[in-house]
């Protein structure tokens, strides 16, 4: 990848863009590498290292390249991840918030 695209959204669509170029979906990737169903889907979100890994693999790229937010300068993944690195859930929560 070339630059990472600046939004969640628009990095996600890129990386199932270079999976579909490679004759592959986030379904596909999660049988081929015994991931739980989904779980490649949330790794575009959310931190999941399974989901990041088998991703990466699938790309010949380092998941660090792919997601450079998750890890510190030197490669090594954050742990705990910061919470910025999370979607904010909808739902009652965000509703509050939003007639506060």
């Amino acid at each position: 990848m070339h630059k990472n695209p600046r939004t969640p959204d628009a990095r996600a669509a890129r990386i199932r863009a270079l999976l579909a170029d490679r004759g592959l979906s986030l379904t596909a990737l999660d049988q081929r590498e015994d991931l739980y169903a989904g779980q490649s889907q949330n790794a575009l979100y959310e931190p999941d290292q399974a989901g990041e890994d088998a991703i990466a693999k699938a790309l010949g790229k380092p998941p660090q390249d792919l997601w450079p937010e998750r890890f510190d300068p030197t490669g090594i993944r954050y742990i705990p991840q910061p919470r910025q690195n999370y979607r904010t859930r909808g739902g009652a929560s965000r509703r509050n918030e939003e007639a506060a």
